[in-house]
Order: C-alpha cells, then sequence, then structure tokens
C-alpha cells in the first residue's frame, strides 16, 4: 500500500506549524492512513498547540466581558449564559467525545 505524503510539522526553516498549517491527508484503508504513529503524534501536537491558543483567546476576551460588565456594575456571573454556553458546545459537538466529556471540559473553561 503506498504512503500518500504529508505537510510535516515543520516548514522550511524548522519552524512549528502555526494555527491551521497542519492538515493531515485524507485516509486511506487502514486505520491510520498510512501515516506513522509519529506522524500522527506531530499532528496531535499541533492540535493541542491551536487548543491552547483558542483557550487563551478565549480566557481573553472573558476578561473583558468581566471588566465590562464591573464597570458597568452588572452581575459577572451569569447561570442563563452558562448554560446556554454549555448547551450549545454539546449542541455542537459532532464526536467522537460524548456529551459529558463536551460538558466537562466547557464547565471548566468558562469557571
Amino acid at each position: 500500500m503506498a504512503k500518500r505524503k504529508h505537510k510535516s510539522s515543520k516548514s522550511r526553516h524548522g519552524r512549528l506549524p502555526e494555527l491551521g498549517e497542519v492538515t493531515l491527508p485524507k485516509t486511506e484503508s487502514g486505520a491510520n492512513g498510512g501515516l506513522s504513529p509519529a506522524d500522527l503524534r506531530q499532528a496531535l501536537d499541533a492540535v493541542d498547540r491551536e487548543i491552547l491558543a483558542a483557550i487563551n483567546r478565549r480566557g481573553e476576551l472573558a476578561e473583558k466581558i468581566g471588566h465590562a460588565k464591573r464597570a458597568d456594575k452588572s452581575q459577572v456571573y451569569d447561570p442563563a449564559r452558562e448554560a446556554e454556553v454549555l448547551n450549545r458546545a454539546v449542541g455542537s459537538n459532532p464526536g467522537p467525545l460524548g456529551a459529558e466529556t463536551v460538558r466537562s471540559v466547557f464547565r471548566e473553561l468558562i469557571s
């Protein structure tokens, strides 16, 4: 079975990829499309960096919202908004993670 070429996790300049730069080839027959565990780990590491960047962007926005609410003397904690965020996350989840896993992750993010 021929292996497909895929983007390396390092560019010509030896740097790690930026957000959204790592893409895996379409899978061929076989569980991992002919990719080695090292290739898959590199892709997973890139996804982890994307998740971390997204979490930090979310945190920055949440802090700004908190500052704005305090400036307006509004209640910072909004249980209805929390429920809305959790329900949207669970409802938008295509899997393979289960609903409770997604709910737990998002509950931690918004705590």
